[in-house]
C-alpha cells in the first residue's frame, strides 16, 4: 500500500498507517500519527489526544486522554468519544457547560451539551486518506462521493470535459469522445458519428448510412453508392460495361448495361440486347453530303443507306444519294409550303441541293420594295411617290399616308407655295398675299381692310388696301390703296375727320366710325376685320380679338388643320398677332407645326391605343412605319 511516484527514475515510496489504522484513533475523538512513513516501519503509528486535554500518544491503540470541568465525567465525555468527536469544556467547571467539536480534518460545528455535526470533504483537506491535490496535479476534478465525518477514502478523481472517466481514490483514465459535442452534425445529415482515438481533438468523423461507406472529418461526408460495384457482374458477363448514371443514395436501381462499340444498346438493371448500327461507322459518309444515314436492318451487313434530307424518298445504298430538293415546291418539314404564296409573295429557293435546307425565301411583288425574308414572310412596302414625277413636275410635294402593298390611288400633292392639296393629281394653289403680315399691317394698322384681287399663286403682288364698307356709301367710292394705304379720310361733316380723333383709333390699329353725322360725342373706334368685337366710344376697343382658328381671313387656318384630322390651336387670339396659329396631331399620335399641318408620328410600340402593341401581352415590338 506505498504511495510516490518519480518522473524518468526510481520513485521515493511511502506507507502512512493511519490509512489503514487510522479509523482506532478517529473512532474516539483522537488523531492518528504515523512518527516513520518508511516502508519498512511498521507498528510505529499512535493515537494522540486533542486538546483541551493534555497532549498524550499511544503506540499502536487508543489514547487514555483525560479532561477537565464536565468532559471529565465518563457520562459525558462519552457522548463526545462515541461519535469520534472530543469533549470540550470551555470554563473547565463541572457546571453542566460542554460541547463535543469535530476532530482534524473533520470540521463543522459544536453543539452545546451533544454531538457535533462534522464533515469530511477529502478533496479539501489534508489527510492520510484525502486527496490531498492528486487529480488537480493531473488536470482532472475531485469529488468526495460520501463527505461525513466516519467515511474515509470516498473521493474520485473525475476527466474534464469533453474527456470522460473517473477513478475511485485515484488518478482517472481518460477518454476524449468528441462525438458528444458534435454528433448533432452528423445525425442531421442522416449519419453516424465516431471518434477514432479517443484522445486527439478535431479528428471526429461522420460516416455515411449503409450501403454507403464514405466518411468525412469534422464535416457531414459525401454519401454515394456505385451500384457497379455490387451488380457489374451482371453486365461483364455479357462483355458490355456496367454504368450507374447517378450515384447518389437516393436513385437506386438506376444502373445499366451498355453495349460494346460499334453495337449500341442498352439495358436497365440487366445484361443489354446489343445490335450493330452500321451508320456508327459509315454515317459520316452520308453527313458529309448533307444527308442522314440509316441503317434498314441491325442484324445483317452493308445494309446501311443515305437519304436526302426533306425527301427520303432519294436514297443510294452504301453511298451518298443524289439529291435535288426545291424547298418552294416539295412538301417537307422545312419547305415553304404556302407561306409565301397565301401573302401574295413570290418564293424562290437559293439552293436546291439536297443537303442545302432552309434557305428558300419570300420576295414582295413590284413595285413593292424590301428585303427578302428568309424562311418568312417579308415585310412589304409601297411608296408611290417613288418614281412618280407628276407631282414633282408642278414644283408641288408627293406624300403617300399608307405604304401598304394595297393602300394605291392614295398620294396627294400639296403645294409648296402657296395652299391647296390634291389626291392622285396636281393641286390647284392659292396664295392670298393679305396672309402676309408685312402686307396686311401695312392695311389693318390704319384701320383699313387688306384683300388680295386674285389669290391664284401665279398673280404675285395685286393686293390692295381698302376703306371698311361698314363707314358708308363714301368708304366704297374710295379707291383703293394698291400695295399701300388707301385716302380714308371722311368728310368734314363726321366726328372722325378731326385728327385727334381719328389718331386715337389708329393708334390702335382700329377704324374711326361716326354713325351720325348730325350728332355730335357719337364717334367709336371699331375693330378691322377679320378681328371682332365691340366698338370702343369716343375710345380705342379693348375687345378686339382674332382666333385664327375660327375666323375667315387671308392668314387664318381655315380646314388646313380639320382635313387632316388635327387640332387647330391660335395661342394669341389678337389682331396684332397672325399666323401664330398651330396643327396639333389628335392623340394617341404626337406632333405639331406653325402655321401649317403637322407631320404626325404614332409609335405604336411606345403609344398606348386599342390597336398598339400594348393590346398584346408578351410582344417584343418592332415599329415598320
Amino acid at each position: 500500500p506505498t504511495t510516490g511516484t518519480q518522473a524518468l527514475g526510481v520513485a521515493t515510496c511511502v506507507r502512512d498507517e493511519c490509512k489503514t489504522e487510522g479509523a482506532t484513533c478517529t473512532n474516539v475523538g483522537q488523531t492518528c500519527r504515523d512518527v516513520d512513513t518508511a516502508p519498512g516501519s511498521l507498528g510505529d503509528w499512535e493515537c494522540r489526544c486533542v486538546p483541551p486535554a493534555p497532549e498524550k500518544a499511544t503506540a499502536a491503540a487508543a489514547a487514555t486522554c483525560t479532561y477537565r470541568g464536565d468532559c471529565a465525567l465518563p457520562a459525558v465525555e462519552s457522548q463526545c468519544t462515541s461519535q469520534g468527536q472530543v469533549c470540550v469544556d470551555d470554563d473547565m467547571e463541572e457546571n453542566d457547560m460542554w460541547r463535543c467539536a469535530c476532530v482534524v480534518p473533520a470540521t463543522g460545528v459544536s453543539m452545546s451539551n451533544g454531538p457535533a455535526s462534522c464533515s469530511v470533504d477529502e478533496c479539501v483537506v489534508q489527510c492520510a486518506s484525502c486527496a490531498n491535490g492528486v487529480c488537480g496535479a493531473a488536470g482532472q476534478d475531485c469529488r468526495d462521493t460520501d463527505t461525513s465525518a466516519e467515511a474515509r477514502g470516498t473521493w474520485e478523481c473525475r476527466c474534464k470535459s469533453p474527456s470522460t472517466g473517473s477513478a475511485m481514490g485515484a488518478v482517472a483514465t481518460c477518454a476524449l469522445d468528441e462525438c458528444i459535442e458534435n454528433g448533432a452534425t452528423c445525425t442531421a445529415a442522416g449519419q453516424t458519428c465516431f471518434d477514432p482515438s479517443g484522445r486527439v481533438v478535431g479528428d471526429w468523423k461522420c460516416r455515411c448510412a449503409m450501403p454507403a461507406t464514405q466518411e468525412a472529418t469534422g464535416v457531414p461526408a459525401v454519401c454515394s453508392v456505385d451500384e457497379c460495384i455490387e451488380n457489374g457482374a451482371t453486365c461483364t458477363a455479357a462483355g458490355q460495361t456496367c454504368n450507374d448514371p447517378d450515384k447518389s443514395v437516393a436513385a437506386q436501381d438506376d444502373w445499366v448495361c451498355e453495349c460494346p462499340a460499334p453495337t449500341t444498346g442498352m439495358g436497365a438493371a440487366m445484361a443489354a440486347t446489343c445490335a450493330h448500327d452500321e451508320c456508327t461507322v459509315y454515317g459520316t459518309t452520308c453527313t458529309a453530303a448533307g444527308q442522314d444515314c440509316n441503317d434498314k436492318d441491325l442484324a445483317a451487313e452493308n445494309t446501311w443507306w443515305c437519304s436526302c434530307r426533306g425527301n427520303a424518298a432519294l436514297e443510294a445504298q452504301g453511298a451518298a444519294a443524289t439529291c435535288e430538293l426545291d424547298e418552294c415546291v416539295a412538301e417537307c418539314p422545312t419547305c415553304a409550303g404556302d407561306t409565301c404564296t397565301g401573302a401574295g409573295q413570290t418564293c424562290a429557293d437559293a439552293d436546291t441541293a439536297g443537303g442545302s435546307l432552309g434557305d428558300w425565301s419570300c420576295t414582295c411583288p413590284d413595285p413593292t420594295t424590301t428585303a427578302p425574308a428568309v424562311m418568312g414572310v417579308a415585310m412589304c412596302q409601297n411608296n408611290e411617290c417613288e418614281g412618280d414625277s407628276t407631282c414633282a413636275g408642278a414644283m408641288q410635294a408627293c406624300e403617300d399616308p399608307d405604304w401598304a402593298p394595297d393602300a394605291r390611288g392614295d398620294w396627294t400633292c400639296t403645294c409648296t407655295e402657296g395652299t391647296g392639296e390634291a389626291t392622285a393629281d396636281v393641286a390647284v394653289c392659292t396664295l392670298d398675299e393679305c396672309g402676309e403680315p408685312e402686307n396686311s399691317h401695312v392695311c389693318t394698322d390704319v384701320g383699313q381692310v387688306c384683300e388680295d384681287v386674285n389669290k391664284l399663286a401665279g398673280s404675285p403682288d395685286d393686293w390692295v388696301c381698302r376703306c371698311q364698307a361698314s363707314l358708308g356709301n363714301w368708304a366704297a367710292d374710295v379707291p383703293a390703296g394698291e400695295q399701300e394705304a388707301a385716302d380714308c379720310t371722311p368728310p368734314p361733316e363726321s366726328e372722325c375727320s378731326a385728327a385727334a380723333v381719328e389718331a386715337v383709333c389708329r393708334a390702335a390699329h382700329q377704324t374711326c366710325h361716326d354713325p351720325d353725322w348730325a350728332q355730335r360725342g357719337d364717334w367709336q373706334c371699331e375693330c378691322v376685320p377679320p378681328a371682332t368685337g365691340a366698338a370702343g366710344l369716343q375710345a380705342a376697343s379693348t375687345a378686339c380679338v382674332l382666333d385664327e382658328c375660327v375666323a375667315d381671313c387671308a392668314s387664318c387656318a381655315g380646314t388646313t388643320c380639320s382635313t387632316k384630322g388635327q387640332t387647330c390651336e391660335d395661342p394669341n387670339p389678337t389682331p396684332d398677332d397672325v399666323r401664330d396659329w398651330s396643327c396639333v396631331c389628335a392623340a394617341p399620335s404626337s406632333g405639331s407645326a406653325v402655321a401649317g399641318h403637322a407631320a404626325c408620328v404614332l409609335d405604336e410600340c411606345a403609344a398606348v391605343c386599342a390597336h398598339c402593341a400594348n393590346s398584346v401581352a408578351g410582344n417584343v415590338c418592332a415599329q415598320r412605319n
